[in-house]
Parts: C-alpha cells; structure tokens; sequence
C-alpha cells in the first residue's frame, strides 16, 4: 500500500541520511589526526578503506531510496509533492557530498 511505501522511504532515508553524517563526521576526524609515522598512515588508510567500504554497502539501500522517493512523488497529491521533492534531493545532495569528501581523503 502507498502507507507501507511512504514509511519504508522514510525510514530507510533517515538510516542513509544518519548513515552519511556519521561517515562525514568520522572521514573529518580521521583527517585532523596527523599521520607521524608508517604505522600511523597504515592505520588511517585501513580506516579509510573500512570506510569505503561501508559507503559502497550503503550504495543499493541509497539507490533504494531514490527509486522510492521518485515513486512516491508520483503518486503523491501535490500538496505533499514539494516535500518529498525536497527530502530526496536532499539525500542525494547529501551523499553526493559524502562521497566527493571520501573520494578527497
């Protein structure tokens, strides 16, 4: 039903979207620690590399999502539109700029 719908992209959005400023948070954290010696740098690329890799786990729930969000728009009344618009250009901005952040580390 469009109920069911309407709720698994909304929880599955906020699970992205928590998802995404914690790996944000955690990429800037990884990047304020100074990197003094081999193991250090070792250390901070397995991080990343687990991070990535995390990213790309989440890749087919997000695409999930915006498969989801375009379905409901379409069925939306208008009134609801605007906002389902809005919150899943949000989403893609937002992971869009996690991943351009991931891809600079």
């Amino acid at each position: 039903t469009a109920l069911r719908e309407s709720e698994y992209y909304f929880q599955i959005a906020d699970e992205l979207s928590s998802f995404v400023d914690a790996t944000v948070d955690q990429i800037a954290k990884n990047s304020e620690q100074e990197a003094s010696s081999g193991d250090r740098i070792r250390e901070q690329l397995d991080a990343h590399h687990g991070i990535e890799a995390k990213i790309q786990e989440k890749q087919a729930l997000f695409l999930e999502a915006q498969s989801a969000g375009r379905s409901l728009i379409e069925q939306a009344p208008n009134a609801e539109k605007r906002e389902l618009v809005k919150q899943n250009d949000e989403l893609k901005s937002k992971w869009s700029k996690m991943e351009e952040v991931a891809l600079k580390r």
